[in-house]
């Protein structure tokens, strides 16, 4: 995660990361992990999606139309 987050927000960009639910995966703790050893450095927002597979790409393509709107990642 940390070199993906890296090179996402190498341009000053604010990074965000929507992971599959944690009741399922370690997935986000590991991205929560990543964000914090780059904080100062990459602003990171890691996002517990609570869900899976169709629920997590509607959220996918939301965060993505509201960031290309101007949005703020907080």
């Amino acid at each position: 995660f940390e070199e993906a987050f890296r090179a996402a927000g190498a341009d000053g960009s604010q990074v965000v990361c929507l992971t599959i639910s944690s009741a399922l995966s370690a997935t986000m703790v590991a991205a929560r992990n990543a964000a914090s050893a780059l904080e100062g450095e990459t602003d990171v927002t890691v996002v517990d999606s609570a869900s899976i597979t169709a629920g997590l790409g509607t959220l996918v393509i939301l965060a993505a139309e509201a960031a290309e709107a101007g949005a703020d990642a907080a």
